[in-house]
């Protein structure tokens, strides 16, 4: 099954991601070889990223049923190439060894029917192996080759393998994008900048001198202005303040003040002035008289208006207008200045009544 990210795992639980095998079967959850030179084969596939430039990690679990002369091991086949790169278990000498053709690199390992953990990789043309995490022994195989399969098998021995796993990482792109970055940005010349940067900080900015000279700055404000000598200058102003305008004098003259105004304007005495001016008012104009008065005068107008229209009708002459009109007599001339006296002796006419 495969897990996110750059990790096949292969848990042998069925052979559903179809490994070729002869002289073995997949049961139990385990690879199990039961004849000599017995193996499973497995080709890369959707899973796995095996190009000839990739980085990978192969992880498998081995234990032998007996020990031998020789024993577990893991081939890979490389495209283009007819040999096998082995690694493998040397019972015999008790010796574990990467071989490719012959035996390039091997050190020493004690065989026997535990269980073990094979780890190899690959780390750009050069292969890496070790047993259980000790030390590892490595060689160039000098060609970059993509894996055409892998093959894990039992040379003149039998037993299991289990917990399969390959891990890949696709080194081109790394390393291209490693070296667009390396490219953009120069680690080495950026650290001389910023060295550059904080030696003229330094230079410009003495943290230690601007102190001092902030210090004087201080020393010479205090030596200039003496806080006490100005809170003495106040404390005399408002004395002299104080001295010039005695609040309790200026209460007693604007309180004098008042009294004269009070005995100047009696307000009762306005209060009845005021009332007296109304009434006399109120004496003088009758509204009620008023208004008969304006009635009156109203319709002798409409009297005269109607004589001048009849007479504009018979073509009669302007002078016989004026002749006929209606003279308004002294009386009424007058009786828009009514007084209190002619209101009690009333001179109207009884046909103005």
């Amino acid at each position: 099954m495969a897990s996110k990210g750059f990790t096949f795992t292969e848990p042998f639980n069925n052979n559903d991601n179809n490994w070729t095998l002869s002289n073995a079967q997949i049961s139990g959850g385990v690879l199990d070889i039961t004849a000599d030179t017995g193996y499973g084969q497995k080709s890369p596939d959707a899973n796995w990223y095996s190009g000839a430039n990739n980085d990978f990690i192969i992880e498998v679990d081995f234990k032998q049923d007996a020990t031998s002369d020789r024993g577990a091991r893991v081939e890979i086949k490389l495209v283009g190439d007819a040999t096998f790169l082995k690694f493998l278990v040397f019972g015999a000498t008790n010796l574990m060894i990467l071989h490719y053709g012959t035996n390039q690199v091997q050190q020493a390992f004690n065989d026997d029917t535990n269980l073990h953990t094979m780890k190899i990789r690959r780390v750009g043309t050069v292969y890496y192996f070790s047993i259980d995490g000790g030390s590892e022994i490595n060689w160039n195989y000098g060609t970059e080759r993509a894996i055409e399969y892998i093959q894990l098998t039992m040379f003149w021995n039998t037993g299991d393998f289990d917990n399969f796993k390959y891990s890949w990482t696709k080194l081109s792109y790394l390393l291209g994008k490693i070296k667009i970055i390396s490219e953009t940005l120069n680690i080495s010349e950026l650290k001389n900048k910023l060295k550059g940067l904080v030696r003229t900080i330094n230079e410009t900015l003495n943290i230690s001198e601007l102190y001092n000279r902030l210090a004087g700055l201080f020393k010479v404000i205090n030596e200039i202005v003496n806080i006490g000598e100005v809170e003495n200058y106040i404390r005399n102003r408002f004395k002299v303040i104080s001295e010039t305008l005695n609040i309790s004098e200026l209460k007693n003259k604007l309180r004098a003040r008042f009294k004269v105004i009070g005995e100047t304007l009696n307000i009762s005495e306005l209060k009845n002035t005021i009332r007296g001016f109304i009434q006399v008012i109120s004496e003088t104009i009758n509204i009620s008289e008023l208004k008969n008065y304006l009635i009156k005068v109203w319709e002798k107008m409409k009297r005269a208006i109607a004589s001048i229209t009849k007479l504009t009708r018979d073509d009669a002459s302007m002078s016989k207008l004026d002749r006929d009109a209606p003279s308004i007599s002294k009386e009424d001339r007058d009786a828009s200045s009514m007084t209190k006296e002619t209101r009690d002796n009333p001179s109207w006419t009884k046909e103005d009544r």
